[in-house]
């Protein structure tokens, strides 16, 4: 729910289209049929064999809620939504999506409980076919401050500062440059640089500070929370750990 509302409050924002999808989980089903599968539920410490018909049920029901909160954000916010349940292996069919859509949205987490992932393991499958993925935030908080940009001197560094400026000029933010140890620019050319792409109407700031150790006084060091951060990340690339620290600290969603 979480990951829907970070997609609505960003695809009206750009006057996009909402799509939700819903995977049937086809290598549970078979893992259903098998003689000897057996489960045990949150709700309590009783095995259960795994029935066929009763988990299609459930999982029909579920896809029924999934469509019902789609169609309600959508019509809330006056947004264009379609909906499509699929049944196969749930990561194969995200990553099919990803050549469909512009952007992904994803929750923070994988799983639930025991089971839960480390952020970067849908979010690497959608990077590794070429989309942008968006990894939503804490509930009830996206968007809430100002839109950050990690700069580490990259190429494509400054095309990520191109595109969070015009997305801080769509949602009336701040910009703000997180400077990397990495880069070797100087920082107020830099500020001056992107003061002439953003336009007046965008309020730009930077803050320094290296990825490791000096990462939690650079989450300190700015002034109200990040509303939104952004980082390119090459598709082969790794989701550096104190990137998701400054997204723990702030709550807010990731912009990959």
């Amino acid at each position: 729910m979480t990951a829907l509302e970070t997609a609505a409050t960003l695809a009206q924002a750009m006057q996009g289209e909402l799509t939700g999808l819903f995977v049937e989980d086809a290598e549970l089903l078979t893992l259903a049929k098998l003689p000897y599968s057996t489960e045990v539920r949150h709700t309590g410490a009783e095995i259960h064999h795994l029935d066929m018909p009763k988990l299609e049920k459930e999982i029909a029901e579920r896809s029924v809620y999934a469509r019902r909160a789609l169609e309600r954000t959508g019509s809330d916010r006056q947004l264009r939504w379609r909906f499509r349940c699929v049944r196969g292996n749930v990561h194969r069919e995200v990553a099919a999506a990803a050549s469909d859509v512009d952007l992904i949205c994803i929750g923070h987490r994988v799983g639930s409980g025991y089971a839960k992932s480390r952020m970067g393991g849908m979010a690497q499958l959608v990077l590794e076919n070429n989309a942008p993925v968006l990894i939503a935030g804490s509930p009830n908080r996206p968007f809430i401050g100002s839109v950050a940009v990690v700069f580490d001197g990259t190429e494509h560094a400054r095309n990520d500062i191109q595109n969070a400026a015009s997305i801080a000029r769509i949602l009336k933010s701040d910009l703000t440059l997180l400077f990397t140890d990495a880069a070797t620019e100087d920082p107020s050319q830099m500020l001056d640089w992107a003061s002439s792409i953003s336009g007046q109407d965008v309020n730009i700031s930077v803050v320094e500070f290296k990825g490791g150790h000096q990462v939690s006084s650079a989450g300190s060091s700015v002034e109200g929370p990040f509303g939104l951060i952004v980082c390119g990340i090459d598709e082969k690339g790794s989701i550096p750990g104190w990137l998701e620290y400054l997204t723990e600290v702030h709550g807010c969603p990731l912009l990959l």
